[in-house]
């Protein structure tokens, strides 16, 4: 059997768990309210969870559990460097958006 190239796969994203961790020192205010809306223009549901440094790690277990097409972070680098452990192996696809 032959392995499909990735131009031949095709990948949906349907659901979107999405952790901002407001203590990241990029993070716009209005950060969440523009991936709701950027998610909304292209039809996939989103969760948005706007946490503080010591939530981190429950929002991102929560967010995995649940089971998204893709978890996407952001936040600084310690945070996204936790949340790649903490999403392990498991099947989602996963964005790490450095705040700046």
């Amino acid at each position: 059997m032959e392995t499909p190239k990735l131009s031949d796969q095709t990948v949906r994203i349907r659901r979107i768990e999405a952790i901002i961790n407001n203590e990241s020192g990029g993070v716009n205010k209005g950060a969440a309210d523009t991936m709701k809306s950027l998610a909304s223009d292209l039809g996939i549901s989103i969760r948005v969870s706007s946490v503080e440094s010591n939530e981190v790690e429950r929002a991102v277990r929560g967010a995995v559990d649940s089971g998204p097409d893709l978890v996407a972070v952001l936040a600084g680098d310690g945070t996204a460097r936790l949340a790649a452990e903490l999403c392990g192996d498991n099947d989602c696809w996963r964005l790490f958006l450095a705040a700046r």
